[in-house]
């Protein structure tokens, strides 16, 4: 089965964590993807201000440069079976199978995962979906599973 998204926008908190420009010397920067450049000398066209140790420019701060595209085509569940007749072995039927979850994601997001999870809030008790891929989420685990079904 396959999963979509088209038309969000998914502000990346990770990104404003890890590309912060230098502004956080307590923690690891990102490294940038290919196609994104950073400011380095005047007349530079870039995607990313200067970096610099302790950055007190605050170009790290919320603002739509955090603000990407969520669209995303997902195979979520890929499964494939063999039914063998060995009623010859007293053997009703066999079945071979083998099952994919979380197969593959075709996106543009820069993130782990374009699909953002909801979080607990704990003040109403309720859950909320936020439109924010924060820094401490993990992406969903791709799972391979192989079986045979028996029948006498």
């Amino acid at each position: 089965s396959f999963g979509f998204s088209l038309g969000g926008k998914i502000y990346n908190y990770s990104r404003q964590e890890y590309d912060s420009d230098g502004a956080y010397t307590d923690r690891n920067q990102m490294k940038l993807i290919d196609g994104w450049s950073r400011w380095e000398k005047e007349g530079d066209i870039a995607t990313h201000p200067a970096a610099s140790y302790g950055n007190k420019s605050n170009s790290n701060k919320a603002s739509t440069r955090y603000l990407e595209d969520g669209d995303y085509l997902k195979l979520r569940s890929l499964s494939i079976g063999y039914n063998l007749d060995l009623s010859k072995y007293y053997i009703q039927n066999m079945r071979i199978y083998f099952t994919a979850e979380n197969v593959f994601t075709l996106t543009g997001f820069s993130g782990i995962d374009p699909e953002v999870p909801a979080y607990y809030d704990e003040t109403t008790g309720t859950y909320k979906s936020i439109g924010t891929a924060g820094a401490n989420l993990y992406p969903s685990t791709r799972k391979f599973m192989f079986g045979i079904n028996l029948t006498f």
